[in-house]
Order: structure tokens, then sequence, then C-alpha cells
């Protein structure tokens, strides 16, 4: 396994050698590839990164990308020997050196190191050294599927190590989902769920079983808020206040009286497997750069609810922070309802 004392004296043997490991790394070049997107799995072991960071794998190919990736200078076994981040045309600003030891790399920028060890081609632990910090992951084995991941921080700065845990499932088809497990409470949020039809139809039968489940809180006189995350709006919290709460700032032209952080808090858990449906096809969306489809679907259910419930006060969406509370309402509430905002 990984000795944080190997990795500290690793680090320190390679400190300074930036521009001959260069030159080592450069001699072994007979082909450059190019990976587009931000998880560099080309060169990170660790497993399932990717669905960690809620990030696509990384895509390689042999044409530089218009925007964010990474250059990879591949030796005649295939491996990478040195990696470069890239932005467009923007200067490199960033790289990663493989010592001569397999499975170790030097980013002379962070002063860092990461390696890894394996057994008979098994990954059991990754490490990554900065000094006196450093993470160290190991990997919990069924058969051949990795099931759990923890991973332990030091930082001089920390009074003590931060300890995280993944723990994964699979099916016949593959790893069915990835869970965050938090270490004093045990309780778990899902990370990564697959999904088992296609988007449109996915964000459809959503939209039926959040009304449905919504529904029953939006009684006369009160104010329902979908609080929603910026990043993956489909991770969602639902809020209630009485309409009584709000009204006389609404008066007084206060229009933040609406954003759900102003309100005695009063939250609505919506149901575990409801929940976890939301935040994989949140994720997913996310992925793909469509945030908006899912923020869409919360207005589409704010407004037929607002429809089927005309004696509830109002049911909106409202992203984490208020920034988007004015374009949220909007999209939210019905005519009559913005009628009555300042």
């Amino acid at each position: 396994m990984i000795e944080v004392a190997e990795m500290q004296r690793i680090h320190a043997a390679v400190a300074g050698r930036r521009d001959e490991l260069r030159r080592t790394a450069e001699a072994q070049i007979v082909e450059t590839l190019w990976g587009v997107g931000f998880t560099r799995t080309f060169i990170d072991p660790r497993p399932f990164w990717a669905e960690r960071l809620g990030d696509p794998p990384e895509r390689l190919r042999r044409k530089r990308p218009k925007g964010f990736g990474a250059e990879y200078g591949v030796d005649a076994e295939g491996r990478a020997v040195l990696a470069r981040l890239v932005d467009g045309d923007e200067p490199v600003t960033s790289e990663w050196l493989r010592l001569e030891r397999g499975g170790v790399w030097f980013h002379p920028e962070l002063h860092a190191i990461t390696f890894d060890a394996r057994e008979r081609g098994r990954l059991l632990a990754w490490g990554e050294c900065w000094g006196d910090s450093w993470t160290i992951e190991t990997y919990g084995y069924d058969h051949d599927r990795v099931v759990t991941i923890d991973s332990e921080a030091i930082h001089p700065e920390r009074e003590a190590p931060l300890h995280q845990r993944f723990e994964l499932a699979y099916d016949d088809r593959g790893l069915l989902k990835m869970d965050f497990v938090y270490p004093r409470s045990g309780h778990r949020g899902g990370v990564w769920v697959r999904l088992d039809q296609p988007i449109g139809k996915e964000l459809a039968e959503l939209h039926d079983l959040l009304v449905a489940e919504v529904g029953p809180i939006c009684e006369p006189g009160r104010v329902v808020a979908l609080h929603y995350d910026a990043e993956n709006p489909l991770a969602v919290g639902v809020e209630v206040t009485p309409w009584t709460e709000v009204e006389d700032a609404l008066d007084d032209l206060e229009i933040d009286a609406l954003y759900p952080a102003n309100w005695e808090l009063d939250e609505r858990p919506l149901g575990e497997a409801l929940r976890t449906r939301l935040e994989a096809a949140g994720g997913y969306l996310r992925v793909k750069g469509h945030q908006g489809k899912a923020r869409k679907l919360l207005y589409g259910v704010c407004r037929e609810l607002n429809a089927r419930a005309p004696d509830a006060a109002f049911v909106f969406a409202a992203e984490v922070g208020g920034e988007r509370l004015d374009k949220d309402l909007k999209e939210s509430l019905l005519p009559a309802q913005l009628a009555r905002l300042p």
C-alpha cells in the first residue's frame, strides 16, 4: 500500500528536476493525443473519477480541441509520459510529467506528485502529496468490482484528517449507482445513478411524480418554494411558509421576502426514490450543459400546481443564493399571481 513517508521522499527527490524530467519525457514521445473534457481519465486511474465529478469521461482524439482539454505525449507502449492542460489557443499553463517509476506523476506548478499502488494489475490505492499535505484513496473490491472508495486527507491547517467514503452498487449491466456516505452520521447522498431510459421520457415522468408529491403541500395560504441548486437544478428541496409571513414585506415592495432563506425554516423532504431520480437526471443534464432543461421542468411543475390550486398563495422555483429570483418568479407564476408582486 501507499506510505506517506515514501510519498514525501519521492516528492523531495523530484523537486527542482522539471527541465530534466521534461526532456526525458519528450524523448520518449512517438504520438500526440488530445483529451476533450475536464477529467483527464487517460492519466488519472481513480475509479469512476468522472462520475464522482459529474463530468463525462474524457474522449481522446488526434486533433486539438477548440475548448478546454489536455495534450498527451504518448510513448511506443501507448502510455502517456507527458500531459498538459490546454484551453483553445491559450498558452499551456499546467503540465504533468511521468517519472521513471510507473504510475508516478510530477506536477511542477503545484509542487505535487501523484502515484498508485497495484497488485497483479489491480489498483489498491492512489495518493497525492504536496509536502506536508497529502490525500490517499483506498479501494475495496467484491471480486473484480470496486465497491468502496475511502479517502483520507491531511492538511497542516486542518485540525483532523478529512475522511470520505463512496459506496457503489452494480447490476448485470454494470454500475447502477454511487452514494456518498457521511462519515459521522452514516447518512447517504446520491452521487451518480444510471439512467435506464431516454432523458426526455425520464423528465416527463419526473414532472408527474413531482406534481404528485408536492401537490398535497400546496394548501391555501401557503407559499411553497422548490429551492434548487444552480449546478444541478434537480437537486431540489421543498420549503414552505405562510403567506402572512411575506405579505407585509411585499406590501412594502420588498421582493426579496419571497426568497426562502428569509423564511422561518419549514422543509418538506422529498421521498428518497424521487430525490435520487431527480438528482440523477439533473446530473445527466449538467454533464450535457443543459441545466436550462432542468429549470424548465421545475417551472412547468410550479405553473401546473399554481393552476390546480388557485387558493394557494404561490408555488415557485428559487435558485439557492437568489441570483435568479426575478426570472424564477416570472417563469413559475401565473399572470394573475405576478400582478400581485411589487
